[in-house]
């Protein structure tokens, strides 16, 4: 095993009780295992951060209040127990995520705008045993659909610049330096 291998792995199991396992790209299947029992471990939410990641964020229902005969919409006011535990943990399970992934990983899921979302980006972006094709399975919307292929497509080309885009950009940078 190389020395840097050792180094990252040994990066990755600093605060592995408080923290989130580190995703690295070309492991996606360990990372989503060591993550989904890192939830199993904590007691007080388990339930609603499992739930969260699988069924997405609390959605909110039609009420109608006590004393009253129109029916409204739920306001986090409203909710009670188990319900406002399933509407708390979203953020939780974001913030997990986030800290869990990479930086130049940040750029494809940054757009998402729950929990759910960010977990599907992060398979569909670097899962290698996860099909193109299922793309157009996961998503009711065509449109949606194509933004996730467009996403993956940039993120791929774009976040990471290559030895050689910077070894050109550095010798195009002293180029003009030694001509001034």
């Amino acid at each position: 095993m190389s020395t840097s291998k050792t180094y990252q792995q040994s990066l990755a199991d600093v605060g592995s009780e408080n923290r989130p396992p580190m995703f690295e790209r070309g492991s996606y299947i360990p990372w989503a295992s060591r993550f989904k029992r890192f939830l199993n471990r904590k007691r007080e939410n388990q339930k609603w951060l499992l739930k969260a990641l699988e069924d997405g964020p609390y959605v909110f229902r039609n009420i109608t209040p006590i004393g009253s005969t129109i029916p409204r919409l739920q306001e986090v006011e409203d909710l009670q127990g188990d319900d406002l535990l399933y509407y708390d943990v979203e953020m939780e399970l974001i913030n997990m995520i986030l800290l869990s992934i990479l930086n130049e990983i940040y750029n494809s899921v940054d757009s998402c705008k729950t929990a759910k979302e960010m977990w599907a980006r992060v398979k569909l972006d670097y899962d290698e045993e996860f099909e193109q094709d299922d793309v157009h399975n996961h998503s009711e919307d065509p449109l949606a659909s194509a933004m996730l292929l467009l996403a993956k497509a940039i993120t791929q080309n774009f976040s990471n610049p290559t030895t050689l885009r910077l070894r050109a950009s550095s010798k195009y940078q002293n180029q003009n330096s030694r001509s001034r």
